[in-house]
C-alpha cells in the first residue's frame, strides 16, 4: 500500500451502471430471462453433461447439528419456486389492495377469467412435473374444481 490508497473492486469495475440497472423496475425480469436463456443453451449444448452434474450436486444447509443435504435441482424446485410464488402472491395482494384491481370497476369484469387462467396454469405445471418425476406424486386424492374441468385424475372419491 503506497500513498494511503487501497485498490478495491470499485476502482477496477465502475459500479454506476450496475446501480442504475438495479434501480430499473424490470431488472429482475431481465436477469430471469437471461438466466433462462443461458440455462437452455447450456442444457442443449455439449455442456449438457456438466449442467446435469451441476444440478445433481448436493447442497447442504447446516445450522448447528441440524443439516439438510439435497441436490441443487430440488433446492431450485422447492425453495426458489416457493419464494417465487410468495412474491407473486404479495404482488397480487398489493394490486388488489392498492393497484389496478382495487376498484370493482377495474377488477370485476375479468377476475373470473384470471382465476381460471391461474388455476389452469398451475394444474398444467403440476401435471408436467408429475410426468417428469412420477416417484414424487402426492399421496392421496387431489380434489378440486380445476380437476373437474380438466378431467378425472384417477379413480377415487374425487373422480
Amino acid at each position: 500500500m503506497t500513498g494511503g490508497h487501497e485498490t478495491g473492486l470499485t476502482d477496477v469495475i465502475p459500479m454506476a451502471p450496475v446501480k442504475n440497472f438495479l434501480r430499473l423496475e424490470s431488472a429482475g425480469g431481465i436477469v430471469l430471462m437471461v438466466s433462462a436463456v443461458l440455462a437452455i443453451i447450456a442444457a442443449n449444448s455439449p455442456l449438457a453433461g456438466v449442467y446435469g452434474h451441476l444440478l445433481d450436486m448436493p447442497l447442504t444447509v447446516a445450522v448447528g447439528e441440524a443439516a439438510v443435504s439435497k441436490p441443487i435441482v430440488l433446492w431450485i424446485n422447492d425453495g426458489l419456486m416457493a419464494i417465487f410464488f410468495l412474491l407473486i402472491g404479495l404482488e397480487l395482494k398489493r394490486e388488489v389492495l392498492d393497484g389496478e384491481l382495487s376498484t370493482a370497476r377495474h377488477g370485476a369484469s375479468d377476475r373470473p377469467a384470471r382465476i381460471r387462467g391461474v388455476r389452469l396454469l398451475l394444474a398444467r405445471a403440476r401435471d408436467a412435473r408429475e410426468r417428469r418425476a412420477p416417484a414424487l406424486k402426492p399421496i392421496g386424492p387431489r380434489c378440486g374444481a380445476v380437476h373437474a374441468r380438466i378431467g378425472p385424475v384417477h379413480d377415487g372419491p374425487c373422480s
